[in-house]
C-alpha cells in the first residue's frame, strides 16, 4: 500500500524476514526509497504471545520514524540530552497527533 507522509508518498509493505543486519527488527523504514517495511510475525517459543498487538505497534513505530524524517527532525535528534523529554517534541506530537492518525487509519494500523 501507498501511504502519505507529511505530501510524501511511501510504499509499506510486509516482508517475511528482515535483511540481513536487521535481524532482530521487527520493522524498518528506508527514507532514501520512501519505504517502510513490516517483518510478517510467526509464532515462536519464548516469543510474545500477542503477535496481532505487535503487528500493529510496528507500523505506528516506523510511521513515526517517517513523520520525523519528513519533517526534518531526524537529522538533528542528537543535539538535545534526553530529547523525548524535549518541550519542542511534545508540541511536535500535539500538533502533528492528527495527521499522524489519519495515515495509521490509512495503513491499517489502528
Amino acid at each position: 500500500m501507498t501511504i502519505d507522509i507529511l505530501g510524501t508518498a511511501y510504499d509499506v509493505a510486509y516482508i517475511d524476514k528482515p535483511p540481513q543486519g536487521l535481524d532482530d527488527c521487527a520493522g524498518y523504514i528506508d527514507p532514501t526509497a520512501r519505504e517502510i517495511r513490516i517483518v510478517r510475525q510467526v509464532p515462536e517459543l519464548g516469543a510474545v504471545k500477542d503477535l496481532r498487538n505487535l503487528e500493529r505497534q510496528t507500523p505506528r513505530h516506523e510511521i513515526i520514524h517517517a513523520y520525523l524524517h519528513e519533517c526534518g527532525l531526524a537529522h538533528n535528534s542528537m543535539s538535545v540530552d534526553a530529547w523525548a523529554l524535549n518541550e519542542e517534541m511534545v508540541d511536535w506530537f500535539a500538533a502533528m497527533a492528527p495527521r499522524m492518525i489519519k495515515t495509521f487509519k490509512e495503513a491499517q494500523a489502528l
